[in-house]
């Protein structure tokens, strides 16, 4: 059972770094520019500017938009685990605990973005947000995700302290009429 929890964790935390890197260097860099006539972007530059725009941020309802992107690299993830089990380079309960990592990442990434966009009003329904620790927890998540879409920065998802180590804390636009261009360098629609 330690060994399914501690692989659950760092499988959670691998989980992380992996979507943080495809957050910044695929989603926003484009690093893949030549896929697909740079899709990657085009779908994350259509969720930064044209559903949650920096002056509209919340929504009463979430608009899903690139959450099967970053689902697609955790399925890549479990798929490489698995083939290791396969290839008997690890065993099975090293795979059930990275599996369950992965997963709980995914599930936890998709519920906080969800809620980062939508209105206080609305996330404020769920019942374990009316506990101090818990609302004080999602405002600096929210906070976290604010500042990622009006500056270049804050590309991790759950663990901000990724970003701190990738030196990649949002910093402010130099000047707001070049937000585009400084949250998706040399991107062109």
């Amino acid at each position: 059972m330690i060994i399914i929890a501690t692989t659950a964790l760092l499988a959670f935390i691998v989980a992380e770094i992996a979507v943080y890197a495809w957050h910044r260097w695929i989603s926003h860099a484009g690093l893949l520019w030549w896929f697909a006539n740079d899709v990657f972007r085009q779908r994350h530059f259509h969720h930064h500017f044209e559903q949650y725009p920096p002056h509209r941020l919340r929504a009463d309802a979430y608009v899903p938009s690139w959450d099967i992107t970053f689902g697609g690299v955790e399925v890549l993830l479990i798929g490489a685990i698995t083939t290791l089990m396969l290839t008997d380079a690890i065993r099975p309960a090293i795979l059930l605990g990275a599996v369950s990592g992965i997963a709980l990442h995914a599930a936890l990434a998709v519920a906080f973005h969800n809620m980062c966009h939508k209105s206080e009003e609305i996330v404020m329904r769920w019942r374990p947000l009316r506990l101090d620790s818990v609302s004080t927890m999602l405002a600096r998540i929210r906070r976290f995700h604010d500042a990622h879409h009006i500056g270049p920065g804050n590309y991790s998802l759950i663990i901000p302290l990724v970003d701190i180590v990738g030196r990649s804390t949002a910093e402010s636009p130099s000047d707001p009429t070049h937000i585009e261009n400084e949250l998706f360098p040399g991107f062109c629609r």
